[in-house]
This record gives structure tokens, C-alpha cells and sequence, in this order.
């Protein structure tokens, strides 16, 4: 059995031993399950996360480097902040692994603080977020992790319509990976009701994924530079799937079946219906330009969210608990079959 197949073990039966019911316990427990976790991240071996090496590298390259080498280099690569704020950290503390601790701990307090104020179940969200791929997604990309900490951080000022502190964030999130700007389409977006409009865009976007994909590619390219997405689909195949995709729609089809009763129920979880569509919808295009999948998961994120409130929409307690107990084996068979990764501890010795 390995490190993350104990997490889940110990963060699903720490949850059913305690019976968490109340504000402060699953204050406690988020933050405990977040806390070992950020553990794990920790005491990784530098060989877990496809891009860490590339990055080990420049750090260590950075940290030597004067103020004026530094700024030279930094603005000769994507998302420059990045690499100055890496620089930064690097005249402080100078470890790289505390610097990959510090942006783990960035977007594990991002996300925390989400669940903590909005999952009606948090292990439900946890457990997806360990087995839809948030998590292993965090321990390679780490510019594009810094700005979906942003991203998810704006997310209580799209609620409470205060767009320009969202604006000011989804900026911020987007000086450290570009991508990061799309999500301003939140805003016009978030309070979409469900209905003709959802099957519009689904049913458009499967069609130009069918029939249209070289006047869709096309079409981008003259308005941006895609070439140097081309490579990244065959690079991730086992991440980038049509599998990704499928499951995407899995869970927007539950959450669409209990849409009705989650708007009612809690109203502002009709913002995270749409963004979660929207990470669907981005997920599609995938096929076409991989980089639409890093997009996807400035929205898709939001999906935790949404499906610990859907199972909570049944009526019938019985029946709850059993589609609840469903959910969590449906998120573990996907995980072990398609989502696991190797995860190995620095000190543990190559076999």
C-alpha cells in the first residue's frame, strides 16, 4: 500500500471515527487532512512531478544570479514573476524544497479555506480533490499552481459581486502562469441558470471538436501563438485523456440531475455549476490545443465544491447515504484505475 492510498484511508475513517458535525470540526478536520498532506508534499523525492527537474534546475541557477542577471534571465522566460518571486525566496531561505513547500501551502490554504466555508461534506471534497486529479496536478506545474491559488482565493469576491478585488486577483494569479486570465469570463458566467443555454455550448463545442477541428485551430492561431502548446497532449496522454473528459461529465451530470434542489437549497451553488460547466466545456477542447486543459483547471477546481452539495440533495436519508458512499467508491475506482501516481519519499533509497 502506498503513502497517498493511506492518506485516503486514514482522512475516510479519521471522518466516519469522529462524526463531524459541527463549524469547528470540520474546521479541525480540513485543516488536519490539508496538514498531512502538505507532509507528504514535503518529503517528496524531487523525482515526483513530470516538471520539478526543469525547475530544480532554473531555482538553482537563479539563486546565484545578481539583480540585474536575475531580471535578465526572468524576462527571457513565460510569466516572469515566477521566476523573481522563486529568486526572492531563494536569497531568504534557499532550499528549493522549502520553496515547493511554501506554494503547496499556498494553494492547500486556498482550497482549504474554500471547503471550510463551503462543502457541506468535506471529506467528499477532499477525496476528489485527491482523486480528480487537483492534487497530483500540484506537485508539477508550480507557476500555474500559484495562480489557481489566486484564482480560487477571488472566488468570495465573484460571490459577493466585488469585481474589482476579483479582477485585481485573477491580474495577480495571471502574472504567474498567463492562463489564469480567462477566468475573468466568470463573472458574466456565474449566475447562468441551467437550461437551453448549458445545451448550446455542449452541444456547439462537441461538434467543432467532431467536425471542425482544423478551422477551430485555425481560427486560434490567428488570434494567438499556439505552437508551443502543440507537444504538451502527447507529453501528459495518461493525464490529458478522453478519460478526463468523461469523468468531467460524470460528475456534471450528477450534479446536474440535483441542480434544481442545489439552487435551492444554497443558492450561490449555481456559481459553481457554471464554473464547473465551463471546466467541462475546456476539457472538450483539450483535444484540439492541450493547453486548454491547464484552462480547465482554473474552473473544474470548483467541482469539489459541487459535489459534496449535490449529495446532500437527495431527500430520502437512506438513499443519500447510499448514493454518498457510491460516490466516494465511484471517485477511488477512478483514481486506482486511471488517476494513481508514483510517489516516493526523498530518503527512501531507488530500487
Amino acid at each position: 500500500m502506498g503513502v497517498i492510498e493511506v492518506y485516503l484511508a486514514l482522512i475516510i475513517f479519521s471522518y466516519i471515527a469522529l462524526g463531524i458535525k459541527t463549524v469547528q470540526g470540520k474546521r479541525k478536520y480540513v485543516i488536519f487532512s490539508l496538514s498531512v498532506l502538505l507532509i507528504i508534499v514535503c518529503l517528496r523525492d524531487f523525482s515526483v512531478g513530470a516538471d520539478i527537474p526543469g525547475y530544480l534546475s532554473a531555482f538553482e541557477k537563479m539563486r546565484d544570479y545578481g539583480l540585474k542577471e536575475m531580471l535578465a534571465n526572468a524576462f527571457s522566460k513565460k510569466d516572469p514573476v515566477y521566476y523573481i518571486s522563486g529568486w526572492l525566496f531563494s536569497k531568504l531561505f534557499y532550499s528549493f524544497r522549502l520553496w515547493i513547500t511554501f506554494i503547496a501551502a499556498l494553494y492547500f490554504f486556498a482550497v482549504g479555506k474554500l471547503i471550510i466555508s463551503e462543502s457541506e461534506i468535506p471529506l467528499i471534497s477532499i477525496i476528489a480533490f485527491i482523486c480528480l486529479g487537483d492534487f497530483a496536478f500540484s506537485l508539477s506545474a508550480l507557476r500555474q499552481v500559484i495562480a489557481l491559488s489566486f484564482v480560487i482565493l477571488s472566488y468570495p469576491f465573484l460571490k459577493s459581486k466585488k469585481y474589482l478585488i476579483f479582477i485585481l486577483l485573477v491580474i495577480i494569479a495571471s502574472l504567474f502562469h498567463q492562463t489564469a486570465i480567462v477566468f475573468l469570463i466568470a463573472i458574466p458566467f456565474s449566475k447562468m441558470k441551467p437550461g437551453i443555454i448549458h445545451f448550446a455550448i455542449i452541444t456547439v463545442s462537441v461538434v467543432t471538436v467532431l467536425f471542425f477541428k482544423t478551422q477551430f485551430l485555425n481560427l486560434l492561431s490567428a488570434l494567438i501563438d499556439v505552437s508551443r502548446y502543440q507537444n504538451y497532449l502527447s507529453n501528459n496522454a495518461s493525464v490529458l485523456s478522453i478519460s478526463g473528459f468523461v469523468i468531467k461529465s460524470v460528475v456534471f451530470i450528477y450534479a446536474l440531475t440535483y441542480s434544481r434542489q442545489l439552487c435551492a437549497k444554497k443558492p450561490t451553488d449555481l456559481i459553481f455549476f457554471n464554473l464547473y460547466f465551463l471546466g467541462v466545456v475546456l476539457q472538450l477542447f483539450s483535444v484540439i490545443i492541450a493547453e486548454m486543459f491547464r484552462v480547465s483547471m482554473y474552473f473544474s477546481v470548483f467541482g469539489l465544491i459541487l459535489l459534496a452539495d449535490a449529495s446532500v440533495c437527495e431527500k430520502k436519508s437512506n438513499v443519500r447515504i447510499l448514493l454518498q458512499i457510491l460516490l466516494v467508491t465511484f471517485l477511488l475506482i477512478y483514481f486506482f484505475k486511471d488517476g494513481i501516481f508514483p510517489y516516493r519519499f526523498f530518503f527512501t533509497e531507488t530500487k
